[in-house]
């Protein structure tokens, strides 16, 4: 790439049934970038319907909708994440975030700048530091910048990728070089203490495989799995309608509570997510 080149930018992202972040992810991002594509996992907010309205044609953004089914029962975010990526192509640099985060404006302002720069020093890929804002149950603000742990966001395309993984997905280009440039620049990740836990508790009722790199052999998730199989409970989605409900059996109450301060915070969300839902039910 000679000085006179400039990249393209893409701006990809995920999303089902939430219209007011969508929104503002959108606006703030989509002036900044050359395009943005949206997988929608067929939401029934009026998000799809915004998407197709004359203000996202004039922020230039492109959409597919995906069958609701595979966004929340497949519990494989490579089938809802590859299509942003085979809709981008293998041309200019990716940025991918999600609806909750917002890459701060100096970053944005100079992503071509910074896009340009790295590959001309030999990356092919760049890192932000997340400033998380969390907001929490109590009404505290949980306003963390880090400066230590760097999050891969922003990449050079090439032919053949693709997302491998489950939840804890990995971008995988053939030919790649896989640098990564470090920079200062910092994206806000903005959720409250609900999501956060509701979150974790997918997360552990998926892949704990990969959260304890004991490829799924995780003796207390197995135990955990078991005690789901033997109430029927089959997958977290309908589970997870059962906790809000308030209607979790005895024995898997005690499940939670035993494990309520594990290690693994995967594995304690269940307690504090369903605290949170039903603090009376709980001690």
């Amino acid at each position: 790439m000679s000085t006179q080149e400039t990249p393209t930018v893409t701006y990809c992202l995920l999303t089902l049934d939430r219209l007011s972040e969508l929104q503002k992810a959108v606006r703030h991002t989509a002036p900044w970038v050359d395009r943005t594509i949206v997988i929608d996992g067929c939401s029934t907010d009026g998000s799809m319907e915004w998407l197709q309205s004359d203000e996202c044609k004039q922020l230039r953004v492109e959409y597919r909708f995906i069958p609701q089914h595979l966004y929340q029962y497949g519990n494989h975010n490579p089938d809802k994440r590859n299509p942003y990526i085979e809709l981008a192509g293998s041309d200019g640099w990716l940025l991918v975030m999600d609806t909750d985060e917002y890459l701060e404006i100096d970053a944005l302002s100079n992503l071509k700048k910074i896009a340009r720069e790295a590959e001309l020093a030999g990356y092919d890929g760049v890192k932000f530091l997340p400033h998380d804002l969390w907001t929490m149950e109590d009404g505290s603000l949980h306003n963390v910048r880090h400066t230590d742990w760097w999050a891969p966001m922003f990449w050079k395309s090439y032919p053949g990728q693709r997302y491998e993984g489950h939840t804890h997905v990995r971008i995988v280009r053939p030919g790649a070089k896989d640098n990564w440039l470090k920079t200062e620049y910092h994206y806000q990740h903005i959720k409250d203490e609900k999501r956060i836990w509701r979150n974790s508790t997918q997360n552990y009722w998926t892949t704990v495989g990969e959260a304890t790199n004991s490829d799924g052999k995780d003796p207390t998730w197995l135990a955990f799995h078991e005690l789901m199989r033997k109430y029927g409970y089959l997958d977290w989605h309908l589970f997870d309608k059962v906790m809000t409900a308030g209607q979790v059996p005895q024995e898997v109450l005690d499940w939670f509570i035993a494990h309520k301060d594990a290690i693994n915070p995967e594995e304690g969300s269940w307690y504090k997510w369903y605290k949170i839902l039903h603090p009376n039910k709980v001690p």
